[in-house]
């Protein structure tokens, strides 16, 4: 399968800006969330406005499709994923 190369995520909300930050070159063992995807975890607060900036940099062409799961619902695909 084709990686991303590199992959930068701002999460700018009432409480601040969350930066998130995706590297082809960091080992799966090493990120966030151990997958072969980009996976992070994002805290949104209650009744408020939020605003998800996103860079992508790849060196090939490549298709990309975000997802936002509730915490429960990503593991129940992760683990099926690679139980399959």
């Amino acid at each position: 399968f084709y990686s991303i190369d590199e992959l930068d995520v701002w999460v700018r909300s009432k409480n601040g800006v969350q930066p998130y930050f995706f590297r082809d070159s960091i080992s799966i063992y090493d990120r966030e969330i151990q997958h072969k995807h980009p996976s992070f975890t994002f805290f949104f607060p209650g009744n408020a406005t939020s605003e998800i900036l996103i860079r992508l940099k790849n060196e090939s062409s490549f298709e990309y499709a975000f997802a936002f799961f509730k915490p429960d619902m990503f593991y129940s695909k992760y683990f099926r994923e690679y139980l399959y």
